[in-house]
């Protein structure tokens, strides 16, 4: 065998300094419209993760994904939004000290188990389900880190997004439950090998109508590195148990609740048969791309000496001609890779991975691998990969809208027959109910999942102002509503002008902390008539003198006290 591997170093160059951000985005707004009033460019200027090109992007975007009867205000003041959530982290705690706080829980890596977190939580652990980022599996203890979120205050307190973008329509997901959970290893993080998964039972609370449908919810997965949430392939199965606010209705009898809960099981078998039959299109994977910040190397047959069949017939596949290789997701020392190895093998793992061996005696370095092309090659392969992604956003559309429009169809079949158990007694429809949901579902990552469903889009209403009573109008802050009975919160931006989408409730709540995280808010509860009427201009909010610092502050305000 050959034992003088020469692997040649693509070295990235570095990066640029990053430009200072621009916050002030009714400047920024009134600085674009100058500029497209010109009719020519001033010259190239990019603001980092924003600016002038985010706010063009943005405006071009709703141009094509918004109705065209909207106003040009309107359409202004939706790309406004969207350039100022860009500036902003994914996930941005508005109240760190008030940040809900993670439990640990230490398991076994080599057996795993069956742990009851809480009363309302279990999860399952499977045999060897750990690896480092060097694809390694983990053995000895680690930590499991872990948060619950089950109302409008988790979900304000914690700064998870709540929206869904899905075939140009952004819809407000509303949740049953959701969960962010990691492993750590002596401080390090690790990762769930391939294959395996976390079987999470979740109960938590949400209301519930007969006219509504009871079981129209979705898993869903936080990809930070898309910044947006992704609905999930794995399945999630849902229980619901009714209590009903009204104790001198007939909904109480057995026999209703016998008949609901076979129409529950009916409605969720129908809509998981659907599932199974509309299967999800398979997003493409850039393989061969190289990320500018990595190094790359290149593994030339010519220069590795002898090679068993399977290293020689996998670096002589005409597909990888002229490709070079990087390390998967994980840190190493170069200089390995500058000695001699006896002995050097591939083999192929799965996805465009492969594990490289570096054999020397006893000792062997392992690294998990896959190919990238360069310079005209990678060109090439880029320009393929865009055709199949533009070719899957457009299936993932048409999948998206008609699952959607499919469950919606059942949904409404389902909500005619609980409606007709109503009918049977003269009554015109059924309880408004608070219902415990017991959620079970796999997980095959660490991060934030949640199980939710997609309301209708709301009424849009521009408000000239934001004003509490000490004068003080509220422009370049991040603003939040609650609608009393659905479980999720809205976050807009209160600006110059200020865009609301306004759900159709009679419990709809808004509130901005201040520079002192202190809390604006409305001193009463408003319906969606109230809201979007022609002659509201300002929204008048009640500043509070005292600091929100714990959950139960905010709780005070909202209310939300189940």
């Amino acid at each position: 065998m050959g034992n003088n591997y020469d692997f040649h170093f693509n070295e990235p160059p570095l990066d640029p300094d990053r430009i200072e951000q621009h916050k002030d985005f009714a400047a920024l707004m009134k600085q674009y419209q100058a500029e497209q009033s010109k009719g020519k460019s001033t010259g190239a200027r990019v603001i980092w993760l924003g600016g002038i090109t985010a706010i063009a992007a943005a405006i071009a975007l709703l141009l094509i994904i918004r109705p065209f009867d909207q106003t040009v205000d309107t359409r202004e003041l939706l790309a406004a939004q969207e350039a100022y959530f860009a500036e902003k982290e994914l996930v941005s705690p508005p109240i760190p000290a008030a940040d809900p706080a993670f439990i640990k829980q230490n398991i076994s890596a080599e057996s795993g188990g069956t742990y009851d977190l809480n009363a309302g939580l279990r999860m399952v652990i499977p045999e060897r389900a750990f690896m480092d980022d060097r694809g390694r599996e983990i053995t000895g203890e680690v930590a499991l880190e872990y948060r619950e979120m089950h109302n409008p205050v988790d979900f304000f307190l914690s700064g998870v997004p709540m929206h869904f973008d899905s075939a140009g329509q952004r819809y407000q997901m509303e949740s049953a439950g959701m969960i962010e959970v990691y492993g750590y290893q002596d401080g390090q993080a690790i990762q769930l090998a391939p294959g395996k998964t976390i079987r999470v039972e979740l109960i938590s609370s949400a209301f519930f109508s007969a006219e509504h449908g009871v079981l129209d919810f979705d898993l869903f997965y936080l990809d930070t590195l898309q910044g947006r949430w992704l609905r999930s392939s794995l399945p999630l199965d849902q229980e619901i148990n009714y209590r009903s606010e009204n104790s001198n209705s007939a909904d109480d009898t057995p026999d209703r609740q016998r008949q609901l809960g076979i129409l529950a099981e009916a409605e969720a078998e129908r809509i998981a048969q659907l599932e199974q039959q509309m299967p999800m299109p398979v997003r493409p994977q850039n393989q061969y791309t190289k990320p500018p910040s990595r190094a790359s190397f290149e593994l030339n047959p010519a220069n590795l000496g002898d090679l068993d069949e399977e290293t020689r017939n996998i670096l002589e596949d005409t597909d990888l001609s002229g490709a070079w290789w990087i390390a998967e997701n994980q840190a190493y020392d170069q200089r390995v890779l500058q000695v001699g190895w006896p002995e050097m093998k591939l083999r192929y793992v799965a996805d465009n991975l492969y594990e490289m061996s570096l054999i020397a005696g006893d000792s062997v370095v392992q690294l998990q691998i896959h190919p990238i092309l360069i310079g005209p090659e990678q060109e090439e392969a880029q320009a393929r990969y865009q055709a199949k992604l533009k070719s899957y956003q457009e299936s993932l559309a048409r999948w998206d809208a008609q699952l959607l429009q499919n469950k919606q169809a059942i949904q409404d079949s389902f909500a005619l027959a609980r409606a007709a158990l109503y009918a049977e007694r003269g009554e015109e429809s059924g309880p408004s109910s608070l219902g415990k949901i017991v959620n079970r579902f796999e997980v095959d990552a660490f991060g934030v999942w949640n199980c939710d469903r997609l309301l209708e889009p709301g009424v849009l209403k521009v408000l000239e102002k934001l004003e509490d009573q000490t004068g003080k109008v509220y422009e370049n802050h991040t603003a939040y509503m609650v609608d009393g009975q659905k479980n999720t919160i809205y976050r807009f931006f209160a600006g110059d002008k200020t865009l609301l989408e306004v759900p159709d409730s009679d419990q709809i709540l808004i509130w901005i902390l201040d520079e002192k995280e202190k809390i604006a808010f409305l001193p009463r509860r408003m319906n969606q008539a109230a809201l979007t009427s022609t002659g509201l201009e300002t929204l008048n909010l009640e500043l509070e003198d005292s600091l929100i610092r714990e959950p139960a502050d905010l709780r005070v305000f909202l209310n939300q006290e189940r």
